[in-house]
C-alpha cells in the first residue's frame, strides 16, 4: 500500500478554485502536483456539501457530522449541525410515511438522488440502515417480467391522469390486458416507483336528530338497484374552481352508478332541478322510479315535489345532515372534484370548468372501472348485463 500524501489546505482551495473556473482535472493535477484525480473529486464533494472544514483535518482523520474534532471552532460546529439537520429534513421530506414500511427501491432511489449533497454513510446512519444492506439493495435488479409490468402500470396510471390506485390498476391489468396478477404485487411495484392515487378529502359531518326528516326514506341505505331506472340519486354540488361559483346538479342510477343527468348553472334554483330531471327522462321509459335526495331546499319545495309527481317519480329523502344516506351521489361528487380538479391543479375560466366536468363524466361512465361492477365502467356493465 502506497504512502498517503498530505496536501496543504491552500492547495485544496486552489484546486477547488481552478475547478470552478473550468480547468480540466489533468491541468489542475499538473499545476498543483496532485497525484490522483480522486483527491480533486473528494475535495469538490466536500466543497459542495459545505464541509470545507475537512480541508484542515489531517490525513486519515476525515470527520463527519457526528465526529467533529476539538480544534473546530464554535461556528464550524454550528455549521456542521445545520448541515446535519438539513440532511435529515430533506430525507424525511422525500421518504414520507413510516420509514420501516418503505421499499428498498424507494430508499435507494432517494439516497442516489442526494448522494452529491450528503455522504451516503451519514444518511444510512440517520436511517439506521446497515451499509452492507444498502449496497446489496443497489445490486438487486428487477426481473424482465417486472420491468415490463412496471411499464404497463405507468401507462395505465398516466392514461387515467393519476386517478387510479393499485386496486383499479390491478383491475385493468386483469380485464383489459388479461393478466393474472395479485393486487399486492401491483401495490408493491407502485410504491417502489412512487405512483400513488390522489386521496379524496375527508368531510366533517354534523349529525342531527332524525325528527327533522321531512319525507320518508324509501332507500334505507339499500342503494343497489336490481335493474336500471329503479333507484335514482340526486344532489347539487358547488364548483369553486372557476371565475365564480358554479352549481352541478346530477342524477346517478343505482343499478350501475351511471351518471344519467348532469346540468351546470350559475344559480342553484328550481330551474336547475327541473332541467336535471328532464335530462334524466330523455330516452328513458320509467315506471315509478324512486328519486332519492337530501333535504335541501330544492327538494323540499312544494313546486318541485309537484313537478316530479307529474313525471311519475316517487320522492325519497335522507335524514337531514346525514350524507351517508345519499352516499352514491356524494361519492360521485367526491371523485369528480378529487380526480378532475384537486389532482390536476386547475385554475380556469367557467367555460373551461364546464368542459372539464363534461369530459370527466364521459370518462367516469365509459372508461373508469369500478371494482363493484366486476372491474367494468358503468355503461359497459349495463350493456354486459343486458346482453
Amino acid at each position: 500500500m502506497g504512502t498517503r500524501v498530505h496536501y496543504d489546505p491552500e492547495i485544496k482551495w486552489k484546486a477547488v478554485k481552478m475547478k470552478e473556473d473550468g480547468y480540466a482535472n489533468s491541468v489542475i493535477m499538473d499545476t498543483l502536483g496532485i497525484k490522483n484525480v480522486s483527491q480533486i473529486k473528494t475535495w469538490m464533494r466536500w466543497y459542495r456539501a459545505g464541509e470545507t472544514h475537512r480541508f484542515e483535518q489531517p490525513v486519515g482523520k476525515q470527520y463527519s457530522f457526528h465526529k467533529g474534532i476539538e480544534e473546530l471552532s464554535e461556528i464550524e460546529g454550528l455549521k456542521l449541525r445545520i448541515k446535519q439537520l438539513e440532511m435529515q429534513n430533506e430525507l424525511l421530506g422525500k421518504l414520507k410515511g413510516n420509514l420501516k414500511k418503505l421499499t428498498k427501491t424507494c430508499i435507494v432511489k432517494v439516497l442516489e438522488e442526494l448522494k452529491t449533497k450528503y455522504p451516503i454513510r451519514e444518511m444510512l446512519l440517520f436511517l439506521e440502515i446497515p451499509k452492507s444492506s444498502y449496497y446489496r439493495w443497489k445490486r438487486q435488479k428487477l426481473s424482465n417480467d417486472d420491468q415490463e409490468l412496471i411499464k404497463l402500470i405507468k401507462k395505465i396510471y398516466k392514461k387515467h391522469k393519476k386517478r387510479y390506485g393499485y386496486r383499479r390498476v390491478t383491475g385493468e391489468l386483469k380485464t383489459v390486458h388479461g393478466l393474472r396478477i395479485n393486487r399486492k404485487k401491483v401495490r408493491r411495484l407502485m410504491r417502489e416507483i412512487g405512483l400513488f392515487a390522489k386521496i379524496r378529502r375527508r368531510k366533517f359531518v354534523h349529525y342531527k336528530p332524525s325528527e327533522s326528516v321531512k319525507m320518508e326514506d324509501l332507500i334505507k341505505r339499500k342503494f343497489k338497484a336490481e335493474a336500471p331506472n329503479q333507484k335514482w340519486y340526486t344532489d347539487v354540488s358547488t364548483l369553486t374552481f372557476g371565475e365564480n361559483h358554479l352549481y352541478l346538479s346530477a342524477i346517478i342510477d343505482g343499478f350501475n352508478n351511471e351518471v344519467i343527468s348532469a346540468v351546470i348553472s350559475d344559480s342553484p334554483n328550481l330551474k336547475l332541478a327541473y332541467d336535471t330531471v328532464d335530462q334524466a327522462l330523455e330516452k328513458r321509459k320509467i315506471n315509478k322510479v324512486i328519486l332519492h335526495s337530501d333535504q335541501g331546499g330544492l327538494y323540499t319545495s312544494p313546486k318541485f315535489q309537484a313537478y316530479v309527481k307529474e313525471k311519475n317519480i316517487i320522492q325519497s329523502m335522507s335524514q337531514k345532515g346525514v350524507c351517508y344516506d345519499n352516499v352514491q351521489i356524494e361519492s360521485f361528487f367526491s371523485h369528480l372534484k378529487t380526480e378532475a380538479f384537486y389532482s390536476q391543479d386547475y385554475a380556469a375560466t367557467n367555460s373551461k370548468i364546464i368542459e372539464i366536468v363534461k369530459e370527466y363524466i364521459y370518462y367516469y361512465n365509459n372508461e373508469r372501472i369500478q371494482i363493484k361492477l366486476n372491474n367494468l365502467p358503468p355503461i359497459k356493465y349495463r350493456e354486459q348485463v343486458a346482453a
